[in-house]
């Protein structure tokens, strides 16, 4: 599939909407999650992590604050299991939390000087990056919505190509609880504070943070290859030795691909098993 850069709009499935209300839902999302939560504004998304208390990421959360409700916005398949185990940390905070996968719909817009719409009562826009915005809309805004986005119709891959070029991770099930969040670049992308106070994990971050001791990156490449590269696939070095994961991939045009993968820092050379090392180069990453 060839996939170039336009102005388009997308109707995303592949995410739910959970809704976080209460009078303590930034006080305890913050303590949830890595980012500072605390630091989110209206109508700007932020794009974080939740950790296992050994500091490796278990799940990527958006999140966009509207009023004084949080939307959450996690992998569809995921949306059980992370609801369930985020609602055993309530107790009695002043939070509710309610899957709103049905009643709302996504829509995402990718151009330069996107416009601010009038959006119907219910419905927010949000930006992520200077190239992407957010709509969060209830169900029976979502077609007249559409409608009014005078944008070429695309898919869910032209998201995968805008989170590849600005560093936006994704983990598919058999790579959680494996990367620090640095280590899968959230520090960069304002997902990861080291200001803020306590979250499950945040010791053992913070220890390889300031020792000194992280030793992967999220890195991106450009790879001439007609053969579709598996997510969890690994990269090695001169020697054959595994020294990456890759966690994205896409298809940008024929015989041409590009990633995100996690290396090791101190390697020098990287390549694609059974592959010559000039088929993959490395990718410059925008900031978001």
């Amino acid at each position: 599939m060839t996939i170039q850069f336009a102005e388009n709009k997308i109707q995303d499935s592949n995410l739910s909407v959970i809704e976080a209300t209460g009078s303590d839902s930034i006080e305890f999302l913050h303590a949830q999650f890595t980012g500072d939560c605390k630091s989110l504004v209206e109508n700007q998304m932020m794009f974080t992590s939740w950790c296992s208390p050994k500091g490796r990421v278990l799940y990527l959360i958006r999140i966009i604050k509207d009023g004084n409700r949080l939307f959450l916005l996690v992998p569809a398949h995921q949306k059980d299991g992370f609801l369930k185990r985020l609602q055993m940390f309530v107790f009695r905070s002043k939070v509710k939390l309610v899957d709103c996968s049905e009643s709302h719909a996504i829509i995402i817009c990718h151009g330069q000087n996107l416009p601010d719409l009038i959006l119907p009562d219910g419905a927010i826009q949000s930006k992520f990056t200077d190239y992407q915005q957010w709509i969060i809309t209830p169900t029976y805004c979502q077609q007249g919505i559409w409608d009014s986005l005078k944008l070429e119709t695309a898919n869910s891959d032209y998201v995968k190509v805008h989170d590849v070029h600005h560093g936006i991770p994704s983990l598919p099930d058999q790579l959680f609880d494996q990367f620090l969040p640095q280590e899968i670049n959230l520090e960069h992308v304002n997902g990861l504070s080291f200001e803020k106070g306590c979250y499950p994990g945040q010791e053992i971050i913070a220890r390889v943070k300031y020792r000194g001791k992280v030793k992967r990156s999220l890195r991106g490449y450009n790879v001439d290859k007609s053969e579709p590269i598996e997510i969890g696939s690994k990269l090695i070095d001169a020697e054959e030795k595994p020294i990456g994961t890759v966690i994205q991939s896409i298809t940008t045009l024929p015989d041409h691909q590009q990633l995100l993968a996690v290396v090791n820092i101190d390697c020098e050379e990287v390549r694609i098993p059974k592959e010559p090392a000039l088929n993959l180069a490395p990718l410059v990453m925008k900031n978001i």
